[in-house]
């Protein structure tokens, strides 16, 4: 379960809709996506926090099939 925290707690962007995290710089869009590794999200209510702590607030939740890149 830590391992899962610690992978969701850094900033994510979901790819089926535009993050606040996703700059819209061309050139870093596509950085992202050729060094980093999409995962599938395989849980309902992901709560994706604002620091690796249970007690940090919610920043959004991803659901079953949403796709993620940590950036």
């Amino acid at each position: 379960m830590k391992s899962w925290m610690l992978v969701l707690s850094i900033m994510l962007i979901s790819l089926p809709m535009k993050s606040a995290f996703a700059q819209s710089d061309a050139d870093y869009q596509i950085e992202v996506e050729n060094n980093t590794i999409c995962s599938f999200i395989n849980g309902n209510d992901v709560n994706i926090r604002q620091s690796p702590d249970l007690n940090s607030p919610v920043v959004t939740q991803l659901n079953h099939g949403d796709g993620v890149r940590a950036v």
